[in-house]
């Protein structure tokens, strides 16, 4: 054995689905550090958060030295504004996976005309509203 899982860090568990998705990574057996904009996050008593920390600033900013205390496998964001520091940051965790797509896919799917455009010129139907 080669010593303790590394956990899988989740930004965002103050919410329901934040709630939801510690509880699923922690029910599969992994080890979860749960970062929480608060010390009364949801997540913080759930039985499934092995760790709890709180985010008090932009990610580039409290993110690194978090990483480099718990060296988390790979970390996940909940929330829109968490996928888009996120994505700025992948490269630059050292050996975290940063689960979320690059910033310039991010962007396109979070342009919701950008999607509509793209999707009918692929000939899929699209809402005219």
């Amino acid at each position: 054995m080669n010593g303790p899982a590394r956990p899988i860090a989740v930004i965002g568990p103050d919410s329901p689905i934040g709630l939801t998705v510690v509880r699923e990574l922690g029910e599969h057996g992994l080890p979860v550090l749960a970062l929480g904009k608060s010390p009364d996050s949801l997540s913080r008593a759930s039985r499934h958060a092995t760790m709890f920390e709180t985010i008090d600033g932009p990610l580039a900013q409290c993110l690194p030295g978090i990483v480099a205390r718990h060296d988390p496998l790979a970390v996940l964001a909940i929330s829109e504004h968490h996928h888009v520091e996120l994505a700025q940051l992948k490269g630059r965790l050292g050996n975290t996976r940063v689960l979320c797509p690059d910033p310039d896919k991010l962007a396109v799917v979070l342009d919701k005309r950008r999607t509509l455009d793209i999707a009918q010129g692929l000939g899929i139907d699209i809402p005219q509203s």
